[in-house]
């Protein structure tokens, strides 16, 4: 099953919400004794007495129609970062249609103190002292153009709540009898050459990196030449061997640190061999 962002998913829900909201709390509203002016997601609803007018108007739907493309642009095209582009563009383009409304609102719908009264025969304008607010969906619609922009920003990274980091995924990995497994990911984004025995027995150039049980003693490090890193899956001790032989025990997360820059280290010398290690070429983009 495909996973969302959980950035992308609460911009999502707060868009969807703020749209729904709008349906029942207008974005503006002009109130005052027996008249009531509201801009709704089908236009401008006006209240007057008992009697109900709605004029429709084509920017709220519009502003409706760029919001729900904008909540769910982001969760139907996942593979690339433009659809985040493309959701804040269609936020925006949202909010504009909103500020169009308001700017027809003032000119046409409310001039001056007179406020318009649609009749059957024709309409005129009528003068009433009156107070203006603006309705909470105004604000979460606002909110939800911020947040789309933040997402485009960090391309929907700025939550780090609930996200593991590379060394806590290993270390997750190797409490499944799987850090091999984890470590390969590494390797093949980095494109190195490695080689592998039994699930249990990593290889990448002079480097060898093992997954042993604590309870089975036919470990063969001691024979090594190179350097061998050693995970347990029943102790929270990593045995680091170096090249000269020196043998040496850290915690869990410091060996995770070591393998990973052991890892790195190789990968630098990879790419020099394949590159040629041109000292010019390595001050490109320092």
């Amino acid at each position: 099953m495909a996973r969302f962002r959980s950035e992308v998913v609460i911009f999502s829900i707060l868009t969807i919400i703020a749209v729904v909201l709008w349906f029942f709390v207008p974005v503006f509203g002009l109130k005052s004794i027996n008249y009531e002016q509201m801009i709704t997601p089908l236009g401008f609803q006006i209240l007057f007495f008992e009697s109900k007018y709605l004029l429709i108007s084509p920017l709220t739907i519009l502003a409706v129609i760029f919001f729900i493309i904008s909540a769910v642009l982001p969760l139907a095209w996942r593979s690339s970062r433009y659809s985040l582009y493309a959701s804040t563009i269609a936020a925006g383009f949202g909010v504009v249609m909103i500020v169009n409304t308001f700017i027809f609102q003032q000119r046409y719908l409310h001039y001056y103190g007179y406020s318009v009264l649609p009749t059957p025969n024709g309409a005129f304008y009528i003068f009433f002292p009156s107070t203006t607010y603006f309705g909470l969906s105004l604000y979460l619609l606002v909110g939800a153009l911020g947040l789309s922009v933040v997402n485009s920003a960090t391309r929907a990274r700025w939550l780090s709540v609930g996200r593991m980091t590379l060394i806590d995924k290993l270390r997750s990995e190797l409490e499944k009898g799987g850090i091999i497994r984890g470590l390969l990911t590494l390797l093949t984004s980095l494109g190195l050459d490695y080689a592998v025995v039994n699930d249990t027995h990593l290889k990448v150039m002079d480097l060898s990196l093992l997954e042993e049980d604590e309870r089975n003693r036919r470990l063969s490090i001691f024979f090594e030449s190179n350097e061998v890193i050693v995970f347990s899956k029943n102790s929270k001790k990593v045995l680091y061997q170096n090249s000269e032989g020196e043998i040496k025990y850290y915690d869990l997360e410091e060996g995770i640190r070591i393998a990973l820059s052991k890892i790195l280290e190789r990968a630098v010398l990879f790419n020099n061999k394949q590159y040629g290690g041109d000292d010019n070429n390595n001050k490109l983009y320092n």
